[in-house]
């Protein structure tokens, strides 16, 4: 069987090419070699004679079917609906050092003859129809169409170059340079770049390479290309067979260092979490060790007989009363409690017989600011126990 499965690769392809409406499963898949850089064939006696396309053009070939899929027609002519398209193309190295241009083509299941006859192998081959940039010879790089632009057509019509190579003679023949216009592609039943047909599903290799480039992160679009020179010069000093090892070896290499990269990350991590996590409780443990450590320290002052600090702040608050409506009896209806609390017990205790008078047999004290309250004998000796019991601590 020739027609391929619709693997993501592909269908992502497709509806690139036919639409988001399009029901994909009317449409079926082949794989072909479209062309190569291998010298044209049955072309004797023409222009193209031996003709090759530089690697450069093939690259430039897929891209350009890639930013736009060209019509597939039967034998060359374009006068007729198209059979399909032509959606997806790629350039690759083959094992003889040449490069190819290998691609999708897609055939609506309207057409069931074609259909029969690509999986027959009735029909088996291809030819791709486009225009170049330029025309150049073998030996001396004169370029046949730019003498034609510039209304000098003899070179062509003589197959003869302005330095005397004659195309067909000793090897001289024609380099086909750039793309100017890509035409389409056609069913044809014999082609004249060698080899270029119909692949098998078992040959088939555009899936499967492009699709583990891509798995790794290797960008497998045509945007990017790599020539000797501007003009092509030099290409078959590169030996693509060499490259290509290179090429898949450092793919592994990327492959593996990816698995590592994320096995590590993983890792770090993890380590992030654990470390995290014994932060929060080494926090916790250290709240703890303080809340117990205050409580011990309260509890430690309370068995010892230190006042807490409520205690304090009411006997601070008693002293303040009592050094006030002492003050007041000097007339000192304003006296502010000094800021050193000292001072005041002191003044407390220099004047005990005067606080003591304030408090009638009654039992009725008066305090700053004229109010009023009732008092024990018990609570007035309390009252100047506690003074003295601040004082000496």
């Amino acid at each position: 069987m020739k027609e391929l499965v619709k693997t993501p690769f592909i269908t992502a392809l497709l509806t690139k090419a036919a639409g988001p409406d399009v029901d994909l499963n009317k449409l079926h898949v082949f794989e072909v070699r479209a062309t190569s850089t291998v010298p044209l064939r049955g072309k004797k006696g023409t222009i193209f004679e031996r003709a090759t396309i530089s690697p450069h053009t093939i690259s430039l070939l897929a891209k350009s079917v890639n930013e736009d899929a060209v019509p597939l027609m039967m034998d060359h002519e374009l006068d007729g609906a198209p059979y399909g398209k032509f959606f997806y193309a790629e350039s690759v190295p083959m094992e003889s050092g040449d490069i190819e241009l290998r691609g999708y083509i897609y055939v609506d299941d309207s057409e069931e003859v074609i259909l029969t006859k690509l999986e027959t192998g009735s029909i088996d081959e291809v030819s791709i129809q486009f225009l170049s940039s330029h025309m150049l010879c073998s030996e001396c790089g004169f370029d046949y169409f730019e003498a034609a632009a510039n209304d000098n057509f003899l070179p062509l019509m003589s197959h003869t170059c302005e330095q005397g190579h004659v195309i067909g003679r000793e090897g001289v023949h024609v380099r086909l340079v750039g793309v100017e216009e890509m035409i389409e592609l056609s069913l044809v039943s014999r082609g004249a770049a060698k080899n270029s047909k119909i692949i098998g599903s078992s040959d088939a290799m555009l899936g499967e390479s492009a699709q583990r480039l891509a798995a790794s992160g290797v960008d497998v679009r045509n945007d990017y290309y790599c020539t000797a020179s501007i003009n092509d010069e030099g290409v078959n000093d590169v030996d693509f067979k060499d490259l290509t090892a290179k090429l898949t070896a450092l793919t592994d290499d990327k492959i593996d260092l990816a698995t590592k990269l994320v096995a590590a990350e993983a890792q770090v991590t993890a380590l992030t979490s654990d470390r995290d996590s014994e932060k929060a409780r080494a926090d916790s443990a250290e709240a703890q060790v303080t809340k117990l450590t205050e409580a011990a320290a309260t509890a430690s002052q309370e068995a010892e007989g230190v006042p807490t600090s409520e205690t304090v702040t009411a006997m601070s608050a008693l002293i303040g009363k009592n050094y006030v409506a002492l003050k007041a009896l000097d007339g000192e209806a304003d006296a502010n409690v000094p800021e050193d609390i000292t001072e005041a017990v002191k003044f407390i205790e220099d004047n005990q017989a005067r606080l003591s008078a304030l408090i009638p047999a009654g039992g009725v004290t008066v305090q700053a600011g004229g109010s009023q309250g009732n008092l024990t004998e018990g609570q007035k000796k309390l009252q100047i126990a506690q003074v003295s019991a601040f004082k000496s601590n």
